[in-house]
């Protein structure tokens, strides 16, 4: 089964993340075929929107901790395609399509990352989010060390990031994190109403927007997500080398 699923329907791209046995949680497949995805639809010049969803109970829980803490996923930072995580949300952010996003259930970590790289959040009512990685002694990725602080404020934000704490559908809207709320399931009604709404604007303008505000910000996004490739590397080997010593106490 494909970890995800594209579909594109005139002039609109739809990208459903297909891991619903495991919430969506990111794992190798999930991200190398996410982001081909991306790169598939960001080169299509027909696409104006693109819809970005998650099959099941969750939009997407994060990290696949399994695979992680697997030998197979703890053999180095290349093998956790942090790099690909990274240009996903490069091409959210600095493609000129525009990403509308639905949030159901949980998005948490990465998943998280990339509703931040959203132009568009609908978030149904009963939806959380939060970021594990500090206390799992990780990082953050997607240049949400920079766009969290940008909505919710440094103060808030760091906190947020260092307890974990998490944002419900209420906080998602009142920091400008969620566009607009849906009731529990009917999220997907909301996202084809909108999307509706955007595809009827006329000309370019909203890609227009989207590269104004790339112009003016795209240096601290690019540093910030260079930054945490860096970190997040660090931090992975860190838990490579801690689980190497405690399976050699263990032996």
């Amino acid at each position: 089964m494909k970890a995800v699923i594209c579909e594109v329907k005139a002039g609109v791209a739809y990208i459903t993340l297909n891991r619903p046995e495991s919430l969506n949680a990111i794992n190798s497949a999930l991200l190398s075929e996410l982001a081909d995805a991306m790169d598939h639809v960001c080169a299509l010049p027909d696409v104006k929107l693109v819809i970005l969803t998650g099959a099941g109970r969750a939009f997407c829980v994060g990290d696949d901790l399994k695979e992680m803490n697997s030998d197979e996923g703890m053999q180095g930072p290349s093998g956790y395609l942090i790099g690909r995580l990274q240009d996903i949300s490069r091409s959210m952010m600095f493609s000129d399509k525009i990403f509308v996003t639905l949030v159901h259930g949980w998005a948490i970590g990465g998943g998280l990352s990339w509703v931040l790289n959203s132009d568009f959040v609908v978030f149904e009512e009963d939806a959380k989010g939060f970021f594990p990685e500090i206390g799992l002694g990780l990082f953050m990725s997607g240049a949400a060390t920079v766009l969290l602080p940008s909505l919710a404020g440094h103060s808030r934000a760091m906190t947020l990031f260092a307890k974990g704490e998490h944002i419900d559908a209420s906080e998602a809207s009142r920091i400008g994190l969620a566009s607009q709320l849906a009731a529990p399931g009917e999220g997907r009604k909301a996202v084809d109403a909108l999307c509706r709404e955007l595809m009827s604007l006329p000309g370019d303008l909203l890609g227009a927007l989207k590269k104004a505000r790339n112009t003016a910000l795209g240096d601290v996004i690019e540093g910030a997500l260079q930054q945490e490739c860096e970190t997040l590397t660090q931090a992975v080997l860190s838990v490579r080398e801690n689980r190497s010593r405690e399976r050699t106490v263990a032996e």
